[in-house]
Parts: C-alpha cells; structure tokens; sequence
C-alpha cells in the first residue's frame, strides 16, 4: 500500500512538472509572439525609410532581431514583471508610472541589443548614428504601448499580465 502512495505521488508530481514546463513553453511563446508581432513592421521602417538601409540590410537586421526576440522576448517580460514588483506597481497604479516602469524595462535592454542587431547586420557607421538614436526614441515612446500590447496579448491567451 505504501508502494501505491509513492506511486501516487509520483505520478502527481509529474503531472505538476508538466504543467509547469506547459506554462514555461506557453509564456515563451506569447510573449515572443507579441514582441515579433510588434516591433517587426516599427523597426522595418525606421530602418529602410528613416536611416536608409538597403533592404538586403534590413532583411538581415529583422533576420537577427527575430533570433534576439526569441531569446530575450521571455526574460524581458521577466525583468518587466520585477521592475513593477520592485516599484510596487500593479493594476491601479498610474498611467505614469506605467509608462516609467515600460520605457525602463524598454530602454535597459533594447539599447545593447539593436546596437548589436545594426552591427551585425551590415549597417554602416552613418546608418548606425541614424538608426539606433532613432530606434531608442521609438523604444522610450513605445515602452508603454508595447508593454499594453504584452499585457493584453497575454491575457487573450489566459496568462498572467503585469498591469
């Protein structure tokens, strides 16, 4: 009887483990969903209209920044949830402090990466002094839009929000 019982257990705590890696690979994929959905169209025309990349350079960035929003399109949503922890932020809080906590989170992590994106993608050092100035303004501008759309995408698909 006390096999059974360990059995019993057992099997419970590998349905609980699944139901965790479940929500892990659920929460990976609407978030870089959301991230991809988002910035592609935004950041393809700030590079091919506003810094006047070739389009065989912007294939290239948005190529690369596809690979960069699959890894960090998670745990940008991790650093914006702890951001908000930390700054006592929930559902109530301000419109303001919304946006504070969004264009922190946004500008913390997208400045190193799309200086990354621009270098690998061929950009040259004038395109580069055009584009990423650019691209941190939309970044700091659209922190709070992107992080409503997180937030909503998210709750279309029954997952935890930040705000």
């Amino acid at each position: 009887m006390g096999n059974r019982k360990e059995e019993k257990e057992t099997l419970e705590d590998k349905i609980q483990t699944n139901e965790v890696k479940t929500s892990a690979i659920k929460n990976y994929i609407i978030d870089t969903s959301a991230a991809l959905s988002f910035w592609t169209p935004i950041m393809t025309s700030i590079e091919y209209f506003g810094a006047g990349m070739d389009s065989e350079e912007v294939l290239k960035s948005r190529l690369a920044a596809t690979t960069v929003h699959m890894t960090i399109a998670r745990p940008y949503g991790k650093l914006r949830q702890w951001v908000a922890d930390k700054m006592g932020a929930n559902t109530e809080s301000s419109q303001s402090k919304k946006f504070a906590i969004d264009t922190l989170a946004m500008i913390s992590t997208q400045a190193p990466l799309y200086a990354g994106i621009l270098y690998f993608s061929g950009a040259s050092l004038q395109e580069v002094v055009v584009a990423l100035p650019t691209g941190l303004a939309v970044g700091a501008v659209s922190g709070r839009p992107y992080g409503y759309c997180l937030d909503k995408w998210r709750k279309l698909w029954g997952t935890k929000t930040t705000f």
